[in-house]
């Protein structure tokens, strides 16, 4: 008996599948490239850094990681 949840799996695998081969590889639609990075904040328990990213469609963004 299969759950919901491996349904949902297999369904995302499938389509998985189907786009690798058919088109060419590509960042999937999760992926950030960092362009840069900066430190923004410091002391001795923590650290702010900044990321300047480019996302997978060309859009670029920040993204923030304490």
């Amino acid at each position: 008996m299969r759950t919901e949840a491996q349904g949902q799996r297999d369904a995302i695998g499938q389509r998985w599948r189907m786009h690798t081969e058919t088109s060419q590889p590509s960042l999937p639609e999760h992926e950030l490239v960092a362009t840069s990075t900066t430190v923004v904040y410091t002391n001795r328990w923590m650290s702010v850094r900044k990321d300047k990213t480019l996302r997978h469609d060309g859009a670029e963004g920040i993204y923030g990681l304490v």
